[in-house]
């Protein structure tokens, strides 16, 4: 089991409920083990590996756009925009499928991945796009418009996240929610989980405002651990946004992150997790 770590890099709290991790003498700190260019226009929403290329969401009205880019140099090598009444957000990537989410629309684009290979034209129309609707799929409990914000796949199931505190897994094929988990801490609910990844048989969940990143037991709702990107955040020019964006190769072991309109894709280390 994971050790539970913590730090206090969480957002002021305008609710009593929010979870406020007291302070304690071990934190997970990650560390950099290489830097890489990143397009500064980017306004990452989700973030993925299929095969060496890396497959990011980006957001903003007429501005959101799914694309394949090479890690080591930032490239974009093939990219697909989303109509300009969609605000992307969360990606995974199923197979050679990658599953995107629009932040209020109560829709999701399912792109066929081959489609998005290096080596052809870098702007295409619709190859292999498929619309998905569903009620189920985006519903957020506690707000009248539907919300959907990160997006991972264990190998089974998608797993999204809505700003709330609240996971849910779906069926790739038809979206049907099949479970349904509440993230805490101490007791507490754990909430703006955002951007997501599956990473050694744990969600690691980007935490919205901040540089905490929650390490998410997923048969428990727990967070087991606290992982601070301060090293990376401190790296980036002022007036970026925020952290967000992890993505994680299982045959290398290597861990990407980034966020909103940084100009560098960090490649970390985390001790104890991914030493």
């Amino acid at each position: 089991m994971l050790l539970a770590a913590v730090f206090v890099l969480f957002p002021p709290a305008s609710d009593a409920s929010y979870a406020q991790p007291p302070t304690l003498t071990e934190h997970l700190t990650a560390t950099i083990a290489a830097e890489h260019p990143h397009d500064p226009g980017a306004s990452t929403q989700g973030l993925a590996f299929y095969g060496p290329y890396l497959i990011e969401s980006t957001g903003k009205y007429k501005q959101s756009t799914v694309r394949m880019v090479d890690p080591e140099t930032g490239r974009t090598l093939r990219q697909i925009r989303l109509p300009d009444n969609r605000f992307g957000e969360g990606l995974a990537v199923e197979g050679n499928e990658a599953h995107v989410l629009t932040w209020r629309s109560g829709q999701g684009y399912v792109f066929s991945l081959p489609d998005l290979n290096p080596d052809a034209t870098e702007e295409v129309e619709n190859p292999g796009l498929e619309l998905v609707q569903s009620g189920e799929f985006f519903v957020r409990q506690d707000m009248t418009e539907a919300e959907a914000w990160g997006l991972t796949f264990d190998g089974r199931h998608l797993i999204m996240s809505n700003g709330t505190d609240e996971l849910t897994w779906h069926d790739p094929g038809t979206f049907r929610t099949v479970k349904t988990l509440r993230v805490h801490y101490q007791g507490r609910p754990v909430r703006e989980l955002n951007e997501l990844e599956w990473i050694k048989g744990r969600i690691w969940a980007n935490i919205w405002k901040c540089v905490s990143v929650a390490v998410i037991n997923p048969q428990t709702g727990e967070v087991e651990a606290w992982v601070d990107l301060t090293p990376l955040a401190e790296r980036i020019r002022n007036g970026a946004g925020v952290a967000n964006g992890l993505a994680y190769d299982p045959g290398t072991d290597r861990l990407f992150a980034t966020g909103k309109l940084w100009e560098t894709m960090f490649e970390i280390r985390v001790p104890k997790i991914l030493p």
